[in-house]
Parts: structure tokens; C-alpha cells; sequence
């Protein structure tokens, strides 16, 4: 479930992009855990909420545009100290418009990785650990 969204999340984005995120972001619909949606950069960045019982969590997913044909959902947790931009990646997967099928199936995998707070024994099969793309500087 979605409890943080902004008012326009696909800004920036092409049409066909758009299409494909309105189904990733409709895939978070279904989960039982808490999700939190904001605009970072040229992307649109998912962490799990921040809940009375527990603050939010580090793992986040920053999904952009790399080309016009291919979005990028890239895993990392920023840095603990408030002066640094630093972020640790755990990797990449890669999802195509033109196969929304296949990228939602990797994107679902993607969100069992960020539920379980990134670890190992959850990587997704298609998670790419050298990207070739330059990630977007959050805001």
C-alpha cells in the first residue's frame, strides 16, 4: 500500500514510461507493507514508510529514466550522515517498456529485495551489479 505519494509522480517522463510506471507503482498497491513514493532528481524514488512502531528504513529504489526505451530501477541506501550524497548501491535492474510483462515480474522481485531490507538471500536474479548509466543526483 501506498501512503505517500506526490502530486505528480511521472513528471518528466515519456509516455511509455509513464505507462510502465503506473503499473509499477500499481504493483506496490498490492503489497502488505507500507510504501512511501517521492520525486528525486529526474526519478521517482520507493522506500518503505515510516510507521509509529518503526522509522523509515534506509533501502530505497530510485527508479529513472536511462534512455527512452529503458528505465532503470536502481537499489541503494543513502548515507547515515546529513552532510554527505553518498549512497551505497546493491545494484540494478533494468526494465523495458516495450516488455511490461517481463519488467513487472523483475520489478516485483525488486520489491521483495527492498522489504527485506536488502539482504543477500533475497537478491533478485536480474539485479546488475555495474550499471552503465550515470544515476541522477537526488534534489
Amino acid at each position: 500500500m501506498i501512503v505517500e505519494r506526490p502530486a505528480d509522480p511521472f513528471r518528466g517522463f515519456e509516455p511509455a514510461q509513464v505507462a510502465l510506471l503506473e503499473r509499477l507503482v500499481g504493483a506496490l498497491e498490492g503489497r502488505s507493507e507500507s510504501f512511501a513514493l517521492s520525486r528525486c532528481g529526474a526519478g521517482l524514488e520507493i522506500r518503505k514508510a515510516a510507521l509509529a512502531e518503526r522509522p523509515a528504513g534506509r533501502p530505497r529504489i530510485l527508479v529513472f529514466a536511462a534512455t527512452s526505451e529503458r528505465l532503470v530501477a536502481f537499489f541503494y541506501k543513502p548515507s547515515r550522515l546529513s552532510f554527505s550524497r553518498d549512497r551505497f548501491s546493491y545494484g540494478a535492474i533494468n526494465l523495458h517498456p516495450a516488455r511490461a510483462e517481463d519488467a513487472l515480474l523483475a520489478f516485483a522481485e525488486g520489491l521483495d529485495y527492498l522489504e527485506a531490507d536488502f539482504r543477500p538471500a533475497a537478491k533478485p536474479a536480474r539485479l546488475k551489479r555495474s550499471l552503465d548509466v550515470t544515476v541522477p543526483e537526488p534534489d
